[in-house]
């Protein structure tokens, strides 16, 4: 048996009958160079492996035995020991032995860079994940697990990224991991994670880093969401500072230069069309050209109103008389519209501290808006509670209406923005700016051609009050 590797034939009983050099050399005793292992058996042989018998009694057919132990001249070895009958008249074993030490030790080397590199992905701060071609969530580490309130690992591991980060039932647009994957390099977005209960309140961003197989194919990502929030915060602020510095002397020059005519051009329009008798027609002009006045008055109203938000007097009082108030102002326009108006107000809100008039401004703009976006019905859905501890209220209006496109959203409270054809785009610039002023926000999140829903957070206890 001239063989490289250790070769034995054991009978019945596990003695062994025949045997190579190489297994000779494997049970040599030190103190004993010239026995040889044949007749002996092999427990007695391996004295040094633990639980051998016991791994013979168990063993299956197919899978090797393992040994692991010190061996004469060796040091310390591990041998997958394979074990097949031989077709005789009595029973004989044929025991081959493989030395998989080093594919051990590179195994248990591997593992130990696995653990630590699973260590390192779970100590980042950031909320990060690893998403496989199919979207599937493959690893989650416990930043993201706590922000999105997961009991377990097992809640998201093989689950759809867009469904438990995002909420979604499809890929989210603009998917960063898709482009990583379609493109094979890191790509990066502006974002929020809105399965999070709190999903307004927090912008991130999000950067996906490609993971590639030998063959270079990107196989994985791992996606980081770095939390902006206060860089947002602070560039609103800084965006607040020039707007004030530049909007409030146009805005003053604009009522200055532009009302005056205006007034000028509406008592003229009153007083020629008391003159004209009873010429219906010459009548009408008229009234146009007033009511044209009227609506470009208005217009030098917002923009005032957006570029030096008026005082605000401010009282502790309930919140839903308000709620109630600006719902009954639109009953008769979301009947016409045939819109079906649903509430859900809590009963034991916390009185706000609140200027009431204007926070029914603000509240009816986003009414109107959502009537607006449902000309030929829908539904309307309004509902008010608190949260965070009853440290504040949440206020959500929702419709089913066209939506906004994702890309647009950013843009919805900018100055002169506006989707309608007939908006001039300072109608919610300025009902957010009064949200502001009461320590407030207001979240907009919307999807095309399934509605939008804008969400007031506002505090229990005014910040500066």
């Amino acid at each position: 048996m001239a063989l490289p590797f250790p070769v034995a034939v054991c009978d019945g009983h596990l003695a062994v009958v025949a045997a190579s050099p190489s297994f000779e050399r494997l049970v040599r005793i030190r103190r004993e160079p010239k026995v040889r292992p044949a007749g002996k058996n092999l427990f007695q042989l391996f004295r040094n492996i633990p639980n051998l018998a016991s791994q013979f009694r168990d063993r299956s057919d197919r899978d090797p035995l393992v040994l692991s132990g010190d061996f004469p001249r060796l040091g310390r070895r591990v041998f997958h020991l394979f074990i097949r009958a031989i077709p005789c008249p009595e029973r004989t074993l044929l025991l081959i032995f493989q030395d998989v030490t080093n594919q051990t030790e590179l195994t248990r080397m591997i593992e130990k860079s696995r653990s630590e590199l699973l260590s390192v992905f779970d100590g980042i701060d950031d909320p990060m994940v690893m998403i496989d071609r199919k979207f599937r969530i493959r690893r989650i580490n416990e930043a993201m697990l706590k922000i999105l309130e997961g009991r377990s690992y097992k809640d998201f591991i093989g689950k759809a990224c867009y469904w438990k980060l995002h909420g979604r039932k499809e890929v989210c647009p603009g998917c960063t991991a898709f482009r990583s994957f379609e493109q094979g390099k890191r790509t990066s977005r502006t974002g929020l994670l809105e399965a999070t209960p709190s999903a307004g309140d927090f912008s991130y961003e999000i950067t996906c880093h490609p993971l590639k197989d030998t063959a270079g194919k990107t196989t994985a990502v791992a996606e980081c969401y770095r939390d902006t929030t206060e860089v947002r915060r602070i560039e609103e602020e800084l965006y607040e500072s020039e707007r004030a510095r530049i909007m409030e002397p146009l805005a003053a020059g604009i009522a200055h230069e532009v009302r005056n005519p205006l007034a000028v051009i509406r008592s003229t329009a009153q007083y020629w069309m008391g003159e004209v008798g009873e010429n219906e027609e010459i009548k009408e002009g008229f009234q146009s050209i007033i009511q044209s006045t009227e609506a470009a008055n208005h217009v030098i109203s917002d923009l005032i109103d957006f570029a030096r938000p008026p005082t605000v007097n401010f009282e502790r009082q309930p919140l839903k008389p308000i709620l109630e108030t600006g719902l009954s102002l639109i009953k008769s326009r979301a009947e016409m519209q045939k819109v079906d108006v649903t509430k859900s107000i809590r009963k034991n809100l916390p009185p706000l501290i609140l200027d009431g008039k204007r926070f029914l401004q603000a509240y009816m703009n986003f009414l109107i808006n959502a009537l607006d976006a449902m000309p030929c019905g829908g539904k309307l859905t309004v509902t008010a509670g608190s949260n965070n501890g009853h440290r504040e209220v949440e206020v959500r209006i929702g419709d089913t209406g066209e939506g906004v496109p994702e890309e647009m959203i950013s843009k919805v409270f900018q100055p002169f923005y506006s989707t309608k054809k007939e908006g001039v785009g300072l109608g919610l610039p300025v009902a957010e700016g009064i949200i502001r002023s009461h320590g407030g926000r207001v979240c907009f999140k919307s999807t095309k051609g399934r509605g939008t829903e804008v969400k007031i957070v506002l505090p229990r206890n005014h910040p500066d009050r």
